[in-house]
């Protein structure tokens, strides 16, 4: 196994490797996102802590006023809030700037052979970094009013493991229709801000009633879901479970088969 992993690092970057070649160069990646993150804030007095209490406040006022609004006991509704707007801001984040993944390191596509898949990983980690600074104001919430355990925690890791993978193969595919078609960009920006609003993320998805089936074929549900429910101590959601493998496997077969069609006629497109 060692042996075949080397042999794919040290193989010539192709359209059929470019995927699994930029995956194993994982230190290529993390040190970008870094590197990127520290110079986003490297005359800041604080730093990446004012991610923390933007969010944190953003939470604190949108929970008590929508708890009021929708009539639902803060100690329920905070945590619930809380955990879903902040996984929500790395999918959405996420989303919205795969879009011009290819198309802003195109100085680098043209300058260096290397996989394309570094330069999408690159900003689903400098995202995902964003997330580690925002998960505890979701998790002292949680501890605030709600009882929880350790197992749970572990479950709510492996969640957002599932979930980064998740939004690399989304960004992969998307990055590349955006390079060969720019108006996508403006489609999926509409569709992220509809998302928002017939997502249960303000909203609880029991308070559907009869229709609470339509959170089943919300694919944002998934993926809020697993991470969600373990944190919450609900019951754990095999349903996502699975709809998040399905998709898993399935998308990084669709990006796999478009970076072989696509992946030689970058450079015409960027």
């Amino acid at each position: 196994m060692k042996n075949f992993v080397q042999a794919i690092r040290d193989a010539k970057v192709t359209p059929q490797n470019d995927i699994i070649k930029g995956m194993l160069s994982y230190r290529v990646w993390l040190i970008l996102a870094w590197h990127e993150t520290k110079l986003k804030y490297r005359r800041s007095v604080i730093g990446p802590l004012w991610i923390t209490l933007s969010t944190a406040i953003l939470v604190g006022f949108l929970g008590v006023l929508y708890g009021v609004l929708l009539r639902q006991p803060i100690n329920e509704y905070l945590p619930y809030l809380a955990v879903g707007l902040v996984t929500w801001q790395f999918i959405s984040a996420s989303l919205t700037e795969s879009c011009d993944t290819l198309i802003n390191s195109s100085i680098y596509i043209r300058q260096f052979n290397q996989p394309v898949t570094i330069y999408c990983a690159r900003y689903v980690v400098r995202n995902y970094i964003v997330l580690l600074h925002n998960i505890p104001v979701a998790l002292i919430a949680i501890f605030w009013f709600k009882d929880f355990n350790l197992i749970n925690l572990v479950l709510a890791v492996l969640g957002y493991i599932l979930l980064f993978f998740e939004i690399i193969w989304i960004n992969i595919v998307l990055s590349i229709l955006c390079l060969r078609f720019r108006d996508i960009k403006q489609i999926v920006l509409n569709l992220i801000q509809v998302a928002f609003f017939v997502s249960p993320i303000i909203w609880q998805r029991n308070s559907l009633g009869k229709y609470d089936w339509l959170g089943d074929i919300n694919p944002v549900f998934h993926l809020l879901e697993i991470v969600r429910a373990p944190l919450l101590n609900q019951a754990f959601p095999w349903l996502s479970l699975w709809v998040l493998l399905a998709g898993l496997a399935i998308g990084f077969v669709v990006a796999e088969l478009l970076m072989m069609r696509c992946r030689n006629r970058f450079f015409y497109w960027l």
